[in-house]
């Protein structure tokens, strides 16, 4: 596989123009907020609001398939699609228990939808490649931000809070060490991004697997 192909199935903020890389700019600093400063009750704030942002997406994308689409594989897409936007439409949860709940039934419907997007891609082709590649972004987002806010719940319980902080503060030095790679990037020319972006997109993917494997 080439180093193109590889950037063309990285999540839209990993891709190479100045403007994903101010996203990912403000998204690695709004995840380093979220793992240092904030509490539980903030923490579960900023994961509403991602969650939010997801349900516009999904909107959007019943839109699409409208527009693609009909048959028995459309249907059951949008079918799976009003149940994700049912799980994330749920209130927000006020302790790391419901959390856990939550999250459950969240990753079912995430892991049908996304089943889903795989068969719609392959009927639409490009026509739906790059939606089903936006889905597995907002996926991955969601599962982070989820997990950051586990974490932050049980940094509120004395008997884990030891343990949890030294990974708590792993995680930070992991984000404050992408945000370096990033601003470094600036400096790079166009020659030099290929190997450089993927530098950054193995980091941070091996920061989500970090933060995946924090209750494990």
């Amino acid at each position: 596989m080439t180093v193109k192909e590889k950037m063309t199935q990285q999540p839209l903020h990993l891709m190479a123009n100045e403007s994903d890389k101010k996203k990912m700019s403000e998204e690695l600093e709004d995840l380093r907020e979220q793992v240092e400063n904030l509490n539980e009750g903030q923490s579960a704030e900023k994961l509403e609001s991602q969650k939010s942002m997801f349900m516009d997406f999904i909107d959007s994308s019943k839109e699409k398939i409208d527009s693609l689409l009909s048959g028995e594989a459309a249907t059951k897409a949008r079918q799976s699609l009003d149940e994700l936007r049912v799980q994330l439409a749920l209130g927000k949860a006020e302790s790391k228990e419901a959390l856990d709940e939550q999250k459950s039934k969240l990753d079912l419907a995430l892991q049908d939808a996304e089943h889903r997007y795989a068969k719609l891609k392959e009927e639409a082709g490009d026509g739906f490649s790059e939606w089903s590649n936006e889905f597995s972004d907002w996926k991955d987002k969601l599962q982070t931000r989820m997990d950051i806010t586990r974490l932050q719940f049980a940094l509120g319980k004395a008997e884990a809070k030891e343990g949890l902080e030294e990974k708590r503060q792993d995680l930070s030095h992991q984000l404050a060490a992408l945000k370096t790679k990033l601003d470094e990037l600036e400096d790079k020319g166009e020659e030099k991004w290929e190997s450089f972006s993927e530098e950054i997109a193995e980091s941070y993917s091996s920061f989500k697997n970090a933060v995946k494997g924090l209750f494990s």
